[in-house]
């Protein structure tokens, strides 16, 4: 006579995954959002006073080089 199997349960991911991976993947997003806003805000102040960038002490280059970085790069 065969074995019996168990009857299947439903898993979640966070069974499957463990939560510290989607707390991993949380994290890196609101790192991502937080260099987009950064990005978003430094590019306004290019626009909108070219001097600003100076008085916080970066080179305008730097600047310009830090808003074209998409915002999965560090």
């Amino acid at each position: 006579m065969p074995a019996t199997r168990p009857p299947l349960q439903s898993t979640s991911s966070a069974q499957v995954f463990g939560r510290g991976w989607l707390q991993s993947v949380g994290a890196v997003l609101e790192v991502w959002q937080r260099r987009c806003r950064s990005r978003c805000e430094l590019a306004r102040l290019i626009s909108s006073g070219p001097h600003l960038i100076e008085d916080i002490g970066w080179p305008r280059e730097h600047a310009h080089r830090e808003v074209a970085k998409p915002f999965w790069r560090p």
